[in-house]
């Protein structure tokens, strides 16, 4: 149970994990929920009708209480309102609320568990030694996403900002040089056509004049049509 909450509550953080965070998180309680709430409530009852005269009421009522919340914890999560329902915000208070105090309750009444058996304390250091690895990778995961997992994003923005502006600078620029160069282009055929012009008037008056220049002339009246 407490890795399927470590799984809902940092694994999800990251875009590329959905949706495979959430179906690993329903696998996680679905089992927990099978060999802790099913199976030792089960146990719980069986043992109490064999414990004649032995009452253990605290851990007890903690282990109905439990069975309880985790019952409500699978049902809740059949029925739960799609996202953009109003009510999805009171479902995600109650799924957090009772998923912390599931987890709380249930290792307080494990360690109630050990002292009512007089466990040897192997078992009770190797349990506080998975607890105490499972905050430690708690704490790592919440430092990496509430402080590491932010920076790397705004530096990835900010990258991609940067890449962005500099292919419109370079779209820009090359946009600019081909203004100039249609430009330089009419400017030539401008002067070109001026050119010609001129050597046509030339032509043309020295023709009015009477003065053929052989070939060249030739071709001018072919070009005229005289």
């Amino acid at each position: 149970m407490p890795v399927g909450a470590v799984i809902a509550r940092y694994l999800k953080k990251f875009e590329s994990a959905d949706p495979l965070w959430f179906y690993l998180h329903v696998s996680c309680q679905l089992l927990a929920y099978i060999l802790g709430g099913l199976s030792g409530f089960g146990t719980g009852i069986f043992l109490g009708k064999r414990s004649h005269g032995i009452e253990h009421s605290s851990h007890k009522i903690i282990g109905i209480v439990l069975f309880c919340l985790a019952t409500a914890q699978v049902f809740g999560g059949l029925v739960r309102p799609d996202k953009d329902s109003k009510y999805r915000p009171f479902f995600n208070w109650f799924h957090f609320l009772a998923g912390c105090s599931t987890l709380i309750l249930s290792i307080f009444n494990i360690y109630k568990g050990f002292d009512i058996l007089h466990a040897a304390r192997f078992w009770g250091l190797t349990y506080s030694g998975i607890i105490l690895a499972l905050l430690l990778v708690t704490l790592l995961l919440e430092i990496c996403t509430r402080w590491y997992l932010p920076i790397t994003k705004r530096s990835m923005s900010n990258t991609v900002d940067k890449n962005t502006s500099t292919v419109t600078a370079v779209a820009a620029m090359e946009s600019q040089d081909s203004c100039i160069a249609e430009s330089d282009n009419a400017v030539v055929r401008k002067i070109g056509s001026r050119i010609l012009l001129r050597e046509e008037c030339k032509w043309l008056w020295g023709w009015m004049k009477g003065d053929d220049n052989g070939s060249y002339n030739s071709r001018k009246l072919g070009t005229w049509g005289l």
